[in-house]
């Protein structure tokens, strides 16, 4: 019944938030406006972005080209440049299932949107339920999440303040040495690597919650921990950190070597040419 509750009213302030966002998800979008004019223009540009980035990623998923999740970004068509930027890998992996029934960057776009409202929120409810047994407690843990004023005021970023999965670790974290169960492991290590994927922001906040909580819980749980245990934790953190190394040499490395004698002449554009062509390039 709590989970039922939670799903209905994240889902009602995801649609009531954004009305009439649902009316029309292929041709609009959500905006915040501000009293200052150029901080207008940066955010819409930067949604523009947004937009873009979450197509071309969803896409090169898809197509099996993994070469192009870098092809994106304001200082397109510099070779590499997503890695100039946020990458926005985890909304294009989001982004997936949508393009089932559509192609149409806004609609994925504002699909991802909507759904991070639901991650957020059920993210939170799941871990606190399963920490207090108290469904008021998990139900108004999820909506803070997901409403929260942060978030609120930078969905033109959302791979800068996306730590939806983060309660998902920790929950997942708990359960696996608690428990011992493989589906926990697997769990753990999913969730792990689409927050380390997120963004570099992101993944800094994810560092700073994780390390302390795991270390803490490890040295409370240090008399039932057992080797089977430890080596199915030591799997999941493996992959967590082969993801994001590999994440982090490959924008490294296309940082050093990607620039072209004619880079600087890209990097002069204006912000407002640089997103036209990554948004046309989506379309």
């Amino acid at each position: 019944m709590p989970t039922a509750v939670a799903l209905v009213l994240y889902l009602a302030v995801a649609f009531l938030w954004s009305w009439p966002l649902a009316t029309q998800p292929g041709a609009a979008i959500t905006e915040l406006t501000s009293t200052n004019p150029h901080e207008d223009t940066i955010g819409h540009y930067d949604r523009l972005l947004t937009i873009a980035g979450t197509a071309r990623n969803s896409a090169a998923l898809i197509n099996g080209e993994p070469g192009k999740l870098f092809g994106t970004g304001l200082c397109y068509p510099h070779p590499f440049a997503g890695t100039l930027g946020e990458h926005m890998i985890e909304l294009g992996i989001v982004a997936m299932p949508f393009r089932i029934f559509t192609d149409n960057p806004i609609a994925l776009h504002n699909a991802t949107l909507l759904v991070s409202f639901l991650i957020s929120g059920l993210a939170m409810f799941a871990a606190v339920f399963y920490w207090t047994g108290s469904g008021p407690a998990a139900v108004l843990s999820g909506l803070a999440l997901a409403i929260h004023p942060e978030r609120l005021m930078n969905l033109a970023h959302p791979a800068v303040v996306a730590v939806y999965w983060v309660p998902l670790v920790l929950l997942f974290f708990d359960r696996l040495v608690e428990k011992g169960r493989v589906r926990d492991a697997l769990l753990l290590t999913l969730t792990s690597c689409l927050q380390a994927v997120t963004g570099s922001y992101p993944l800094l906040t994810f560092l700073l919650v994780a390390l302390p909580y795991g270390t803490v819980r490890m040295v409370q749980q240090r008399r039932h921990l057992d080797l089977y245990k430890l080596g199915l934790l030591g799997i999941a953190v493996a992959a967590t950190l082969a993801v994001t190394a590999a994440v982090s040499c490959l924008t490294s490395d296309k940082k050093r070597s990607g620039r072209s004698p004619n880079s600087a002449l890209l990097f002069s554009l204006p912000t407002a040419d640089c997103c036209s062509v990554a948004r046309q390039r989506s379309e």
